[in-house]
């Protein structure tokens, strides 16, 4: 009988180890189950919480404040074409041409020389001061005294050159 009761213990104790193991997987399946579900729900809340945020999104207006352009797009490109008809023209007489001009430039009774200026550059112009004295670079009088300087540079006891003229 002792033969008997050994394989009964045995049997009982893997029968315990069977229900322990059993126990065992039920509840790290229940855990596993548990954190599927907290997962689930935290993305849900994700989700939730980024529908609130898209929700309280504010969009953006249109630009409606500030000041009007003074000029309209065809006034601009009477301006530049004064411009192109007078190179030599200055900002203040685009300025006195557009006061003056009533016809065009209707209901404009002044214009800042920024603002002339402002459409110019918008239209990629540039105003460069006009020098009206002709250059004497190359006049004989000026050949002949760079021709002097030369030599008194090469030989200079040779030479007396008063350079006052």
């Amino acid at each position: 009988m002792p033969c008997q009761r050994r394989y009964q213990v045995k049997e009982e104790e893997e029968e315990v180890e069977e229900e322990y193991k059993e126990e065992e997987e039920k509840e790290n399946d229940e855990e596993e189950e548990e954190e599927k579900k907290k997962d689930n729900d935290n993305n849900m809340e994700e989700k939730e919480e980024g529908q609130r945020q898209e929700d309280k999104q504010i969009e953006r207006l249109p630009h409606g404040g500030g000041r009007t352009g003074m000029f309209f797009p065809h006034q601009e490109t009477l301006i530049v074409d004064m411009v192109c008809e007078n190179n030599a023209i200055k900002l203040s007489e685009i300025q006195q041409k557009i006061i003056e001009d009533h016809v065009n430039f209707e209901g404009i009774n002044s214009v800042s020389l920024s603002t002339v200026d402002r459409v110019l550059k918008r239209n990629r112009l540039r105003m460069k001061q006009l020098y009206r004295v002709p250059f004497d670079r190359n006049s004989d009088r000026v050949k002949e005294q760079r021709f002097q300087y030369v030599q008194v540079g090469i030989y200079p006891d040779t030479f007396n050159v008063d350079y006052s003229k």
